[in-house]
């Protein structure tokens, strides 16, 4: 080999080792990022000695897509437990103020009127304990309400997130130097995405990724689709509708957003739903049995709840009976004051059972109760358990994409001591032409 060749060696591995002590560099700073690919470098070799790098992204894919796909049930399940606990206190079971003491206190107030028909502060403890029944009902009704509001509000603040992200993945897409960084950024936009919203990813062999959501593509290339938040009002509480920019509707089932969307659409919807039917329930069977009977001044037929009450929130008692007490029917026929056959017939409609369902009141509201908490509880298992996963997987990619320090110093004194003595066979390279020179 001449001189000239071992020259020209030594000058690329020089050139090819300080690229490597760039790289370890570049990995030994960035330890402590989460976002960060380590980084590899790849020599090539030739006849004629050390060639040139190419430095390689250390990631999984593989790894990356189970990950995404784990942290989007986590945010379905974690954005959910949260919304249970408004629903769990809202309720307030058990406890002193619970809908379940406060109806049990308006059917023991017939039970002691039945005993003593005659007596006013029965009648009026008997009206209390309506008025008392009907407030909590539109309470909960409205507080149901306003979280049914409140999730179209984090719905449309999820919506602004993910159209901002998609917007930086576009940007993105559109570069046409595909480093290590922009990958490594385009990594962690996509991994804040899969926490919101579900996701299918594809990429080319260029690195570009095509990225769809319920059926919808969100970047395709240089394109992006930005969704939006249509609350269409129904029967009861509003339903939560995503669309795109054409207005076609989006199926999205998991991510925060799609745990926003289940919750009000499906989970408290349904609550309210079966709410409104005890309510309802309780009005109709009170006021078919109070209109049968007579009050103190033998005036009957008239109803105890007002009867436009057909859900929990226009539930209330009549107008005549909180302006007059004494129209309360307790008798079965007239002029027998002392009877107190109604007001017994009313204290024991919380066990009877209805014919189509084979349920009391009783049993409904507590099937509802259990119901809301079994829910609750399941979607708070499933969220601790999905952090436990995707922390498991987190700690797998560190191991393989993360920096170990240990290994990067080693590797810094390999490259050091390699640029050494390629800088050591340029020195002497550079001695042997000057007494060549000399020699001459």
């Amino acid at each position: 080999m001449s001189i000239t060749s071992i020259y020209e060696a030594s000058r690329r591995s020089l050139t090819n080792q300080q690229s490597a002590i760039n790289v370890t560099a570049q990995n030994i700073t960035n330890a402590n990022n989460d976002n960060y690919s380590r980084r590899k470098i790849n020599f090539t070799f030739s006849s004629k000695g050390l060639g040139g790098q190419d430095v390689e992204r250390v990631h999984d894919k593989f790894l990356e897509n189970q990950i995404r796909t784990e942290s989007q049930e986590f945010g379905r399940a974690d954005v959910q437990k949260s919304l249970f606990k408004n629903v769990e206190i809202y309720f307030g079971e058990p406890g002193d103020g619970s809908l379940t003491n406060v109806m049990q206190k308006f059917w023991n107030s017939w039970e002691e009127l039945s005993n003593d028909p005659e007596s006013e502060i029965q009648r009026l403890l008997v009206s209390n304990s309506g008025k008392n029944l009907t407030d909590t009902f539109n309470k909960i009704s409205n507080s149901m309400e306003s979280l049914s509001n409140e999730t179209i509000s984090m719905a449309q603040d999820k919506i602004i997130k993910i159209n901002g992200i998609v917007e930086q993945l576009g940007t993105l897409q559109r570069t046409v130097n595909r480093s290590s960084d922009i990958m490594d950024t385009e990594d962690r936009l996509i991994d804040e995405l899969s926490k919101l919203i579900n996701l299918q990813i594809r990429e080319d062999e260029n690195g570009r990724k095509s990225i769809r959501s319920g059926g919808y593509s969100l970047v395709n290339g240089t394109d992006t689709t930005t969704f939006k938040v249509d609350s269409q009002q129904t029967d009861g509480l509003p339903t939560i509708v995503i669309k795109t920019e054409r207005d076609d509707i989006v199926n999205i089932n998991s991510g925060e957003l799609g745990g926003i969307l289940e919750f009000n659409n499906s989970y408290l919807k349904s609550y309210k739903s079966q709410l409104d039917s005890v309510a309802s329930t309780i009005v109709n069977w009170v006021n078919t049995e109070h209109k049968t009977g007579y009050g103190i001044n033998n005036i009957t037929g008239k109803a105890f709840f007002n009867e436009s009450s057909t859900t929990a929130k226009t539930m209330k008692l009549s107008d005549d009976i909180l302006a007059d007490s004494s129209l309360i029917a307790t008798s079965s026929a007239a002029n027998t004051i002392g009877d107190g056959t109604v007001a017994q017939t009313i204290a024991d409609l919380n066990i009877k059972l209805d014919s189509d369902t084979n349920k009391s009141i009783d049993d409904s509201y507590q099937i509802l109760i259990t119901t809301i908490s079994t829910d609750g509880n399941r979607e708070e298992f499933i969220s601790t358990n999905q952090e436990k996963i995707v922390s498991q997987l987190r700690g797998q990619k560190a191991s393989y994409s993360g920096v170990s320090l240990d290994e990067e110093m080693t590797n810094l004194l390999k490259f050091e001591r390699a640029y050494q003595a390629a800088a050591k066979v340029a020195q002497t390279v550079d001695e042997i032409m000057k007494t060549i020179l000399q020699m001459v």
